[in-house]
C-alpha cells in the first residue's frame, strides 16, 4: 500500500482456525520467537490503534476513491472487520477504514503476521503493511515501506514489496508475489532481521530481499516501523472499474501478532551485526551539537565538532574476538581526523583520516578495521582534528562477505541504439524500454565490488520471444546469451536469468538484441556466492 507517491507508481473461528493457530504458535516457538505484542480483537480494538479519516492528499497519493471513516471498523465474533460500502460521504462514492499503530507501537526487526480474509473483486485493494516511524520527519519514500500483503481486484496473486529511497535519492521498490485464495483466511507474515526481509503465506516463504549493510540504500529498513491495515477502493494500481455488486465488502482480521527472537534484545540488540548506530544517540558527549541532516534517511547528524570533542556509546556488545570493520558517515569542508577507543580510552583502536567531502552536508563513508575481544564496551569517538560532521557509525565483522545486489531500471541507460521508452503496466509502474529490434543495444555503467559469481535477471515481455546477450566494455568481455520466452504480450511480464562470473571494478555493461521483438523493464545483478 503506497503512501503519498507519484501517481503512476505501484507501488505493494472454528476447529480449523484453532488448528491453524496451534501450528502457527508451534512454528514461532521452534524458531525461538517471543510474542512481544498482539491484538486478538476479543470484543474490542485495543488502544494501540489510531483511525485515519478522509481521503488524504490526492486519494492517499494513489487517487483512491474511498473516504475513510472510523464507523466502518467493527469487532464481530472476535475479529476486526473493515467494511467498504458504496455510499456518498464527504464528496466520495465509497467509504471504508484505515487503522495504524503510529505513535502507539512501532517495531524494528521481528516476525510480524496477521490472519486475514479479504474480498476479491474489481476495484478492491486490501493491505497489511508498515511505514517507517520517521515519516513525519523525512517523508515518503525515505521513511521506507514494507507491504506484508497487498491484493488488487480479483487477481489470484498476493504481493509483498518494499519501497525506499536509494543512495541517489531516487524512488526504488522490490517485490514478489504468489497465489492465494484471499477470500479464505491465511496467515500473512514477514520475518525481518538485520540482513533480510522474508515474506510468507501460511508459513511458506515465497519472497526475500537483502537489506544487509543498507545495500542499495536500504538503510531505512534498520529503523522502527508501525503497522497499518486498510481496505482501499480504486486507485492507480487496481484501476477505476469498480464491481459495485461486491458491496458491502469486508476485510476480516482474526489477529495481528509481533514476535522477536529470544536473543535480539528488542529486535535490535547490541550483539546484532551489522549494527548501525545513529550519531545523535550518544550516551555522553563533550562539545558537540545536533542538527537536521540532508543525508539519505534524514533525521539528525552530530556537528560543531572541534578538536578534543568526543562522543560515547554505551553497551556495545562484541560477540566474539576477531577483526571488525567500523564505518563512519562523515561530511567535512576541510578534512580532519578521529580516533576510536573503548571504555574511556583504556583500549585504543587507532585513528581514521576524514577526507574533504566538499561541504558540511556532502556525505561520504570512511572505514577502519580493528581487532576487538568479545565483551560489552563503551565505544568512544574522539576528534583529534575537528571540522567535520558525523551521521552514523556502522559496526560489522570484517570477515563477513559483502552482499551485493543492484536493480537497474531499463530506461536509465547511459547510451542506446534504436530503442524507445513507454509507460509500463508492470508492478512498480514507470517506464519500460521497447521497440527493440535485432542489433539494438543499451549500456549501463555499474561498479562491481568484488570478483565472484553473480545472477543476472531481466524483466521481459514479448509476444513471440527473442534473444539477448550481455557484455561489458563495448563487447570486450562477453557473458553469454539468454533466450526470451513468449510471454503472451508486450505487457505480460516474466523474469529470466543466467549466472555469470564478474570481476571487481567499474564496467560498462551492454545488453544487445541478438533477436528483437521484446520489451525490457529492469535488470538486476546479485552476488550469489559467499
Amino acid at each position: 500500500m503506497q503512501n503519498q507517491k507519484t501517481p503512476w507508481f505501484h507501488k505493494n473461528k472454528c476447529l480449523l482456525a484453532g488448528l491453524i493457530l496451534s501450528i502457527t504458535a508451534q512454528n514461532a516457538l521452534a524458531q525461538n520467537w517471543n510474542l512481544i505484542w498482539s491484538d486478538e480483537f476479543n470484543g474490542t480494538i485495543s488502544n494501540d490503534w489510531v483511525f485515519e479519516t478522509g481521503n488524504g492528499s490526492g486519494g492517499w497519493g494513489n487517487n483512491e476513491l474511498e473516504y475513510y471513516r472510523r464507523e466502518n471498523t467493527t469487532v464481530e465474533n472476535g475479529m476486526l472487520v473493515i467494511t467498504a460500502r458504496q455510499e456518498n460521504y464527504g464528496g466520495f462514492n465509497y467509504t471504508s477504514s484505515r487503522i495504524k499503530t503510529q505513535g502507539k507501537k512501532s517495531f524494528r526487526y521481528g516476525k510480524i503476521e496477521a490472519r486475514i480474509s479479504t474480498p476479491s473483486a474489481a476495484g478492491t485493494w486490501p493491505a497489511f503493511w508498515m511505514l517507517g516511524s520517521n515519516i513525519n520527519n523525512v517523508g515518503w519514500p525515505a521513511c521506507g515501506e514494507i507491504d506484508i500483503m497487498e491484493h488488487v481486484n480479483d487477481s489470484p496473486q498476493i504481493h509483498g514489496t518494499i519501497h525506499w529511497q536509494d543512495n541517489n535519492g531516487n524512488y526504488a521498490s522490490y517485490g514478489g508475489d504468489t497465489t492465494a485464495d484471499v477470500t479464505g483466511f491465511h496467515v500473512y507474515s514477514i520475518e525481518w532481521d538485520e540482513n533480510a526481509i522474508r515474506w510468507l503465506v501460511d508459513g511458506n516463504q515465497y519472497h526475500e530481499t537483502n537489506i544487509a549493510r543498507g545495500v542499495n540504500g536500504t538503510e531505512e529498513f534498520h529503523n522502527e516501523f508501525f503497522i497499518l491495515l486498510n481496505l482501499a477502493i480504486g486507485g492507480n494500481w487496481p484501476g477505476f472499474n469498480i464491481d459495485n455488486t461486491v458491496f458491502p465488502a469486508q476485510m476480516k482480521v482474526d489477529w495481528v501478532r509481533v514476535y522477536q527472537r529470544e536473543d535480539s534484545n528488542g529486535g535490535g540488540g547490541t550483539s546484532d551485526l551489522p549494527k548501525t548506530i545513529e550519531a545523535e544517540t550518544f550516551s555522553a558527549m563533550s562539545g558537540v551539537q545536533t542538527e537536521p541532516t540532508t543525508d539519505t534517511g534524514g533525521g539528525e547528524n552530530v556537528g560543531w565538532i572541534d578538536s578534543g570533542d568526543w562522543l560515547a556509546y554505551n553497551a556495545i556488545t562484541i560477540p566474539t574476538a576477531g577483526d571488525y570493520t567500523l564505518e563512519y558517515r562523515i561530511a567535512s569542508p576541510g578534512g580532519g581526523q578521529l580516533s576510536l577507543d573503548l571504555n574511556a580510552g583504556s583500549i585504543a583502536l587507532g585513528s581514521t583520516t576524514i577526507p574533504v567531502t566538499g561541504g558540511w552536508q556532502n556525505w561520504q563513508t570512511v572505514s577502519q578495521t580493528v581487532h576487538m575481544d568479545a565483551g560489552t564496551y563503551n565505544l568512544g569517538i574522539y576528534a583529534l582534528t575537528g571540522g567535520w560532521n558525523l551521521n552514523w557509525i556502522r559496526l560489522n565483522s570484517a570477515t563477513t562477505t559483502p552482499v551485493f545486489s543492484i536493480t537497474q531500471e531499463a530506461e536509465d541507460y547511459s547510451l542506446m541504439q534504436g530503442v524507445q521508452t513507454e509507460a509500463t503496466s508492470d508492478d512498480g509502474g514507470g517506464q519500460n524500454v521497447g521497440w527493440i529490434d535485432a542489433g539494438d543495444w543499451l549500456t549501463y555503467p555499474i561498479e562491481i565490488p568484488s570478483n565472484g559469481t553473480y545472477r543476472v535477471e531481466y524483466r521481459v515481455a514479448s509476444p513471440t520471444g527473442g534473444t539477448l546477450s550481455l557484455d561489458s566494455n563495448a563487447g570486450g568481455t562477453a557473458y553469454g546469451s539468454v533466450d526470451i520466452p513468449s510471454t503472451g504480450g508486450w505487457q505480460n511480464w516474466e523474469t529470466i536469468n543466467h549466472t555469470v562470473q564478474l570481476s571487481a571494478g567499474t564496467h560498462t555493461f551492454g545488453i544487445y538484441a541478438t533477436t528483437g521483438g521484446w520489451n525490457l523493464n529492469w535488470w538486476r545483478i546479485t552476488r550469489i556466492d559467499g
